[in-house]
């Protein structure tokens, strides 16, 4: 109720969306549902008084949490919307017409199902929105675009040698741009570059790889399979373009804005 009498007092003509939360949303790598959206019984509430000041209400949105891991998330967030929707209508307000699916998505096999799942959902739910004027859907693909565009090349600074393990200190951690990655695994990928030290011996090591700051917890990946690596070589890690530079600090003064980025790029007609 304070966030509809704000958006009152502050931007009383804008078009809003009421987030709704997600039922049963724990399938997903981070749920919103405990920070984010309206429950079932709050919807009415809350569309009553914004429709009380005058406000335009058009639509309803929901997020499925980040990664969602599983397709039907989605058609139970499309179900919850149809509920919204219905109960507007009961209140007389103004026919709402947008649909916000939020994201959650990956580049990965899961994601023709989830479509999939979308679209049959969409028709299930919203049969009597027929046209584009009536029903439209827009979604927050983030992660899927970004994530595995972008490759982190990181140098091999400092080494330790204890037994049969080793520890390598690296150029980039968990407060530059490893925030996120480092406790996600499920998308990172790491390999050694063999430029300055050719790994003829294919032995791997248990080794864990360190950041460069002064916090013990800098720590970007532990107890992983690698090859011996020398001073100067470099590692490299796949499928960090989402979450990483972007919530990177100068912790320690290592300052973040000052990692270059390259873009590669292949000519479409060659």
């Amino acid at each position: 109720m304070d966030e509809v009498d704000k958006i009152k007092r502050c931007h009383p003509k804008c078009s809003l969306l009421l987030r709704i939360a997600v039922p049963n949303d724990k399938s997903s790598w981070r749920s919103f549902g405990a920070k984010f959206g309206a429950l079932p019984e709050e919807v009415a509430p809350l569309l009553r008084h914004a429709h009380k000041l005058g406000l335009r209400v058009v639509g309803i949105s929901f997020h499925v949490g980040s990664k969602a891991s599983e397709s039907q998330v989605y058609r139970r967030a499309i179900a919850a919307a149809r509920a919204a929707f219905d109960v507007a209508d009961e209140l007389k307000m103004p026919k709402m017409h947008v649909l916000d699916i939020g994201g959650g998505f990956k580049a990965n096999q899961l994601f023709d199902e989830i479509a999939e799942t979308i679209n049959v959902a969409i028709k299930d739910y919203f049969s009597d929105h027929q046209s584009d004027s009536d029903l439209t859907v827009m979604a927050e693909p983030g992660r899927f675009f970004a994530e595995t565009a972008f490759t982190m090349v990181a140098n091999v600074m400092g080494k330790r040698v204890r037994g049969e393990k080793r520890e390598y200190w690296i150029s980039d951690g968990i407060y530059g741009s490893f925030n996120l990655p480092a406790y996600d695994k499920s998308s990172m990928q790491i390999s050694p570059l063999q430029i300055l030290s050719p790994h003829q011996n294919q032995v791997t090591y248990s080794s864990t790889v360190f950041g460069p700051t002064c916090d013990s917890l800098d720590t970007v990946v532990a107890d992983c399979k690698l090859p011996e690596l020398k001073l100067n070589d470099y590692l490299v890690f796949h499928n960090m373009g989402a979450y990483t530079t972007s919530a990177g600090t100068n912790f320690n003064g290592f300052c973040i804005s000052a990692i270059p980025t390259y873009l590669a790029f292949t000519n479409a007609n060659n």
